[in-house]
């Protein structure tokens, strides 16, 4: 179950087993008695809870958008983001680590080329690191956030769901 922030109280976390049940409890009320049976046999156990966190999807050209000439570190082209560094998604369809592996697939061409472009012509001039990095978040980005958004993305499974 999930609830948004402003639907649980403040500090639930730091409650003691017997309130976190109730709780629980409380916000299932009007759902089938056959949901609360099945959390009747983990009754005993203390409840695990637990903000999850995924990314929203940037734009293709997101690097533009925060680019600064008085900041050149922002948006720069030569620092790629990859795995959790660019989509956090939730674990629950086991595809956060495969898509990480998937963009070293994707970006390990692509810097490839990047050395032999260095071998032949000596230093890689910034326009061409960033059309190498433009096109590793072309795929990437829209890949892998069909992936995140599969795992529940910033709408995770809401407590309404089992109501019936």
């Amino acid at each position: 179950m999930c609830l948004e922030k402003d639907e649980y109280p403040e500090g639930i976390k730091d409650w003691d087993k017997e309130a976190k049940w109730k709780f629980l409890y409380d916000s299932i009320s009007s759902w089938d008695d056959a949901f609360r049976q099945v959390l009747d046999v983990m009754k005993t156990e203390d409840l695990y809870l637990f903000e999850p966190l995924a990314t929203r999807k940037p734009a293709l050209n997101w690097r533009s958008k925060v680019q600064s000439l008085t900041d050149p570190g922002l948006a720069n082209p030569r620092v790629w983001l990859m795995g959790d560094a660019m989509h956090v998604m939730l674990p629950n369809r086991g595809m956060g680590g495969n898509q990480a592996m998937l963009d070293t697939t994707v970006i390990l061409p692509l810097l490839h080329r990047l050395a032999r472009f260095a071998e032949m012509n000596g230093e890689i001039p910034k326009n061409v690191i960033a059309a190498a990095c433009k096109e590793y978040e072309c795929e990437m980005i829209p890949r892998a956030f069909k992936w995140v958004e599969a795992s529940g993305g910033l709408n995770p499974v809401h407590s309404s769901i089992g109501k019936g």
